[in-house]
């Protein structure tokens, strides 16, 4: 997976490199929908205290992707 940086807006170091949270996302949905994964499916109602939608499902196994980019996985028996 490439490096995903971007120009920072923050002041005091505008212009830096910094990690780009945003496009390493996108390229990590872009390789799971690839490999055959369902991506953004709705939580039912009643376990919508869990959030409201999966990143990522196949085969009994969902996967919810976090802004720093740590990958969480649950399997379902």
């Amino acid at each position: 997976m490439p490096l995903h940086i971007k120009s920072s807006d923050q002041a005091g170091i505008q212009g830096n490199a910094i990690f780009d949270p945003i496009g390493t996302n996108e390229y990590i949905k872009a390789a799971f929908i690839h490999d055959g994964w369902q991506s953004n499916i709705p939580i039912p109602a009643p376990y919508r205290f869990l959030g409201t939608e999966v990143d990522f499902a196949k085969a009994g196994i969902i996967i919810r992707l976090i802004r720093k980019c740590e990958m969480h996985t649950m399997q379902w028996f």
